[in-house]
C-alpha cells in the first residue's frame, strides 16, 4: 500500500519545525493501544542531529506519542559513499 505522505510547510532547520514535521509524520506509526512500532527515519547527519534535538525537547512527554519516540534517526550512509566515490574518480 502506498501512502501520500504529503508536503511539510515547516523550517527542517529550527527545533521548533523539526517538531511539526514528525508530528505530522507520527501520525503514519502503526500502534496497538498504548504499544507504539518504532520506524526508522533515514536523513543526513544534520537531519539527525535535529530529530535528536526534537526528542530532547519533548522528553517529558506524558506518552511515547508526546515524547515522538514514533520516529527514530538514523544516518543514511549513502551519502557518504557516494562522496567517497566522487573523490575517488581519476
Amino acid at each position: 500500500m502506498q501512502v501520500n505522505l504529503g508536503v511539510c510547510q515547516e523550517n527542517p532547520s529550527t527545533v521548533a519545525g523539526t517538531i511539526r514535521i514528525m508530528e505530522q509524520l507520527q501520525q503514519y506509526v502503526p500502534k496497538h493501544e498504548e504499544q507504539i512500532f518504532q520506524l526508522l527515519c533515514f536523513g543526513d547527519g544534520l537531519s539527525c542531529e535535529r530529530h535528536n534535538d526534537a526528542h530532547m525537547a519533548r522528553s517529558n512527554g506524558e506518552s511515547l506519542f508526546s515524547k515522538l519516540q514514533g520516529l527514530q534517526p538514523k544516518v543514511q550512509e549513502f551519502l557518504k559513499r557516494m562522496l567517497y566515490y566522487a573523490g575517488n574518480v581519476s
